[in-house]
């Protein structure tokens, strides 16, 4: 350290100690200016305007393939599960609209085939408001197996059965849908109609 205190002209033999500086401190505070701008204003509109699409999973060809056949009975199914009365055929399908499992084309040749469905001479009264309905329920028979029909309508301790397919008329389902009676009359309910609905171009409903 003495090359250091010869360089600064302070090197003395006499001294032991050296001191530099001063010994008041000094400190200041540091502050920070963030300048924010708030928006006033903002624009928003629809992502369908935008040509934004989500990938659809669904298949609205009746000519078409058994997977997508199956694929599309499913996605009918799920959307009659969710209607019970034929003021929510809108807002469902809307629903399934933005989660891109309907392209707005499809949803709306599904609305038009529902409303088919809701105002059908047979069905129409139960789709009507302040009716008791089940859609999709597990029943378990004393057998202990479980059924689920597509949807019940309960009018005190009487019920009616509507069941939907999307496939051909086939024998077998007049034996379920008996089945389903057969189950709902042995936990006490008197079934009093029993309905297919056969669901394409156009729609057939079968009093069973």
């Amino acid at each position: 350290y003495k090359s250091y205190l010869v360089e600064k002209g302070v090197w003395n033999e006499q001294e032991q100690v050296f001191a530099f500086g001063t010994r008041a401190r000094s400190s200041k505070e540091t502050t920070h200016i963030v300048r924010t701008q708030a928006q006033q204003k903002f624009i928003s509109s629809s992502w369908d305007e935008h040509q934004i699409h989500i990938v659809a999973n669904a298949s609205l060809l009746w000519d078409t393939s058994r997977e997508e056949s199956i694929q599309y009975g499913n996605l009918i199914h799920a959307i009659l599960s969710e209607i019970k009365t034929a003021g929510q055929i809108e807002k469902v399908v809307s629903k399934y609209i933005r989660t891109g499992n309907l392209s707005s084309s499809e949803g709306k040749i599904v609305i038009e085939m529902l409303r088919k469905i809701v105002t059908h001479s047979k069905l129409e009264t139960y789709f009507a408001e302040g009716i008791e309905v089940y859609c999709e329920r597990e029943i378990m028979t004393n057998q202990k197996e479980i059924i689920i029909p597509d949807r019940l309508n309960f009018i005190g301790d009487s019920v009616v059965i509507i069941d939907y397919k999307t496939g051909q008329k086939d024998e077998k389902y007049i034996g379920q849908v008996n089945y389903y009676a057969k189950t709902l009359g042995e936990l006490g309910y008197k079934v009093i109609k029993k309905y297919l609905v056969y669901i394409g171009d156009e729609i057939f409903v079968d009093e069973v």
